[in-house]
């Protein structure tokens, strides 16, 4: 549908698209556009592809890996792994964005703040009351990342914060909601004795259960999140493992 330059149109994408109603899709590159810091752009059902936002490096934000969702209004959000102005990383610490339809960018969040969560690579996932919910692969207590939720007026909260040990360290994908409110993800480190990652879940009251370590034998490294059935089997891959230690795709059956 379309082939990026690696100019101000963008380049290196690394997350799945949003669709909208009319067939329009939306996503990320995490770096190009005319400062080099990464696009949000829209492709139309004909190819055709504009670019709605040109990150700038600063307080705006920079690197937004984890792609966009769009609410019922037009409004993209999503979040960049650097950026933002926090001098508690070189470079920021990340930020929770809005876009208008427009094309007026506002930031929710800024991450780096003490005990909060930096660098999210994972993009959001919403609620039906306009919350969002996301996770930063550092950050926290222990340096190894968080879960966190911003609320539909931008207040940041971390719900769990993660020791890099059996728990997990380093989310990187996606999170899942069930009905219920708990939460579910991936950890691509951390998790046991070869630190091979988790599977994990979240509850509303912010108790964590890991659903699943992994042993290299069965996977290890999931970084691509995770997708849920209607029964509430869970599905995912790893980077590496398995028979021949080249990945897996695994399923986590109904807790």
């Amino acid at each position: 549908m379309y082939s990026f330059s690696g100019g101000n149109d963008g380049s290196a994408l690394d997350r799945p698209l949003t669709v909208d109603s009319q067939g329009n899709l939306y996503g990320t590159a995490l770096s190009g556009g005319s400062a080099g810091f990464g696009t949000v752009f829209k492709v139309t059902p004909d190819g055709q592809l504009s670019v709605l936002y040109t990150f700038l490096g600063g307080s705006d934000g920079s690197v937004p890996v984890g792609g966009v969702i769009l609410d019922g209004d037009g409004n993209l959000y999503g979040t960049t792994a650097s950026g933002g102005g926090n001098a508690n990383c070189t470079g920021g610490c990340g930020t929770v964005f809005k876009l208008s339809p427009a094309g007026q960018e506002t930031i929710v969040h800024s991450f780096g703040a003490a005990g909060d969560g930096q660098s999210s690579y994972s993009g959001l996932v919403a609620d039906t009351r306009g919350n969002f919910y996301g996770v930063t692969y550092a950050g926290g207590a222990a340096g190894a990342g968080v879960v966190f939720k911003v609320t539909a007026k931008g207040k940041e909260s971390v719900l769990y914060a993660f020791a890099a040990g059996n728990d997990g360290a380093n989310p990187e994908g996606a999170l899942i909601l069930d009905a219920k409110g708990n939460i579910y993800g991936d950890t691509s480190n951390g998790g046991g004795s070869c630190n091979c990652g988790t599977v994990f879940k979240l509850s509303k009251n912010g108790a964590e259960k890991v659903l699943h370590s992994f042993s290299k034998s069965d996977g290890g490294y999931p970084y691509g999140g995770l997708t849920r059935d209607s029964t509430g089997n869970l599905f995912g891959t790893t980077y590496s493992g398995g028979t021949h230690n080249y990945g897996v795709v695994y399923e986590i059956t109904s807790h």
